[in-house]
């Protein structure tokens, strides 16, 4: 008979589907015992109720995992735990591990040929399988909470409140248990609970476990905890010497306490396996009766880990297990590996994002090359593709910014993270590293460093440009400046815009800005408004001289030449000694200013602070404020619909539109009487002077 598939006798429990696999709330029998205020409540007894259900659309729905293992056998759990003992286990060790393993006879054979890790001073040995998480705890004591402990020397201990637990020991030779000293139950379930909870502050994991599952294995080791109580006899755990956190999280997605996991379940194996079966029904039962919440706890079901079955030391070592797992633990926390750093982070997201759209017919196999930067100029030219770094700038910012691509471009980004939110902001910088990877290869001299991370922090406020994550914008496909130029200037005399046109010349003539160092992000002291690049480059798209300017950055940009200040009419300009003027930060962001900025004042130097140094900041803010506004409406009006812009065809909700409409009207009113006063102003201010004639001068 299959030792995997449980015939469920009633003793052991009911089937996964029965009626009665309900699992009630743990019972008053199953908390701490009084006798301390110290205790919080445990995860069960705050878990929310149904009145916060949420959504479940289909559309919404996430699927449950594949490949759960099915409920084991009672007799296939006892039999492992028979094994266990012939290999050195204790009674109540073994049956701790054995109904804690998912896939009991799996792991009976392993344990014919255990793995090996080495540890200075001895060996583990160790099997890999799969647990249920209601079945493992978090480790006492855990060290990611080291610093925040209260201690008793410190007489910071509220009387009446249980200290830490101390640290896990273990006996001398080889053994596979680690041993907890603690005064009762009580003491350890206010422990644990105190415990969940500071890694629920400072560590939570539970979102992303609820959505992916836990991915990474846990090490996980027998503990036995003695109690000083005479009637509290010792319990046995398996508990998490890595991934406690993730196992933290699971106990709060099944609404579980210490009390539950520690001494409820394992004293109940009806009520126990009642909540694995009750889990494990969620695919039975039909879709409309299966809610988020249900989906999460499937998830949090099984967790993959590494068990230690015991530790032999080394001939001599005097090196005992708990240091064994102290030093593992260790080279993992204390010592990780160095971090990649963010840039390394975010280009390697980019090429399973590359991946996922050729995958999915979104790219041809060259494109994607192109796009990775793994094509050499001479196969760029040879694939009939563009070669100016400015196009293929281009082609990737609407390829993978555009809106009705973000969940192609958030599946990528899955393939290697279990991050569970992607946002425009994140994207931003992944494609950053995506666009900057030629550049970046031939500016890698630690001379350049500098230059690099200030032109990627440029690049990504940049590609932040409201117009470049609307749905449905695209380059033209024409790769000629002169052509962009006439379209925008076309666009913006007939209809207020320059439209794609112009956005196209922002993504391109910006790129050039930002890796000459020509525009820069924002800065306090540094830069003479706090406008992010990509307000500056909606406002120089709103004019032609900001259109030939963008233009002219192209042009430049293709000569590797820094981009050149024009005029109005997109003449180049001249210094005395008739060389062309080089564009800065500065004459972009004085230039093009915010909408109702003239070019701005010089800044009053020095720590003092006046009236009028006060209003100059405070008039500025308003004003960028105001191009921000114009910039969001501008973004609104781009958004199109079937054949026009979107707001053209079903227009703004009346409502809101009146709104928003009546405010904007009292602030233009207040402005209005601000300008008749200041006019006002001039005017006595010149009266004064000029209306009677002085005396002769001599």
């Amino acid at each position: 008979m299959d030792e995997n598939h449980d015939a469920q006798p009633p003793s052991d429990g009911p089937e996964p589907n029965s009626a009665s696999s309900a699992v009630p709330t743990p019972s008053p029998q199953m908390q701490p015992q009084a006798g301390s205020d110290e205790v919080e409540p445990s995860a069960s007894e705050s878990s929310q109720t149904g009145a916060e259900e949420a959504d479940r659309s289909e559309e919404d729905l996430p699927s449950l995992p594949d490949g759960l293992p099915a409920l084991p056998r009672t007799a296939a759990v006892r039999k492992l735990a028979s094994t266990l003992v012939t290999q050195g286990f204790s009674e109540g060790a073994a049956t701790s591990v054995a109904r804690a393993i998912a896939r009991p006879e799996e792991a009976r054979k392993r344990l014919q040929n255990p793995d090996i890790m080495r540890v200075p001073g001895g060996i583990l040995h160790t099997i890999t399988t799969q647990v249920w998480a209601p079945a493992v705890c978090h480790f006492p004591g855990n060290n990611r909470e080291a610093g925040y402990r209260v201690y008793p020397l410190s007489g910071a201990l509220s009387p009446g409140h249980y200290p830490p637990l101390r640290g896990l020991e273990a006996v001398p030779g080889e053994t596979g248990e680690l041993v907890l000293q603690a005064e009762s139950r009580a003491h350890v379930v206010s422990a644990m609970d105190k415990s969940n909870s500071f890694l629920a502050r400072h560590n939570d994991l539970a979102e992303t476990i609820g959505q992916h599952g836990i991915l990474r294995e846990l090490l996980l080791t027998v503990v036995r905890i003695d109690h000083e109580s005479a009637d509290e006899p010792p319990v046995w755990a398996l508990a998490g010497a890595d991934g406690s956190s993730r196992i933290s999280a699971s106990h709060r997605i099944h609404a579980l306490g210490a009390s539950d996991v520690l001494y409820g379940l394992p004293g109940d194996d009806r009520k126990y396996r009642q909540l694995l079966s009750q889990v494990l029904g969620t695919g039975e039962r039909p879709r409309e009766e299966v809610t988020p919440d249900d989906v999460k706890r499937a998830r949090a079901l099984v967790a993959p880990a590494t068990l230690v079955l015991r530790f032999v030391p080394d001939e001599g070592s005097q090196l005992q297990y708990d240091q064994a797992v102290k030093f593992i633990v260790g080279i993992t926390h204390v010592e990780p590996p160095k971090p990649w750093g963010t840039a390394s982070e975010n280009d390697a997201l980019a090429d399973p994002v590359i991946e996922e759209f050729l995958r999915a017919g979104r790219l041809t196999r060259t494109r994607a090359e192109w796009f990775a930067a793994d094509l050499t100029p001479e196969e760029v030219r040879s694939n009939v593709l563009d070669p100016w770094p400015d196009t293929r700038v281009a082609e990737i910012v609407s390829t993978f910014l555009n809106t009705e691509e973000h969940a192609l471009f958030r599946k990528g980004v899955l393939r290697i993270t279990a991050k569970s939110k992607v946002t425009a902001d994140f994207k931003a910088k992944v494609v950053t590293e995506m666009i900057l990877r030629p550049w970046r290869a031939a500016n890698a001299d630690a001379d350049a460093a500098d230059r690099v991370s200030g032109t990627r922090s440029t690049l990504q406020r940049m590609l932040k440009w409201t117009p470049l994550q609307a749905a449905g914008w695209h380059t033209g496909g024409d790769n000629d400046p002169d052509k962009m130029l006439e379209a925008a200037l076309r666009n913006l005399k007939t209809g207020g815009s320059a439209e794609e046109a112009g956005i196209e010349l922002g993504v391109r003539g910006g790129y050039y800005l930002a890796v000459h160092g020509t525009l820069v992000r924002e800065a306090r002291g540094r830069t003479v408004d706090y406008r992010t690049p990509s307000s500056v480059l909606q406002r120089m798209t709103e004019n032609p001289h900001g259109l030939r300017t963008l233009h002219r950055a192209i042009v430049d940009g293709r000569q590797n030449r820094k981009p050149q200040r024009v005029d109005e009419v997109g003449t180049p300009q001249l210094n005395l000694s008739n060389k062309p003027l080089e564009a800065d930060d500065k004459w972009l962001r004085t230039t093009f200013t915010a909408v109702g900025e003239s070019v701005a004042s010089p800044p009053i130097e020095g720590e003092v602070t006046t009236p009028e140094s006060e209003f100059e900041a405070a008039k500025t803010h308003f004003a960028n404020l105001v191009a921000s506004l114009e910039s969001a409406l501008v973004a609104a009006e781009s958004v199109q619909g079937r054949s026009r812009p979107f707001v053209r065809e079903q227009g703004w909700p009346q409502v809101h539109a009146e709104d928003l409409g009546i405010r904007l009207d009292k602030i233009s009113g207040r402005l209005k009487m601000y300008a008749a006063i200041a006019e006002a102003a001039e005017e006595a201010q010149s009266g004064s002077t000029d209306g009677t004639e002085g005396p002769d001068e001599v």
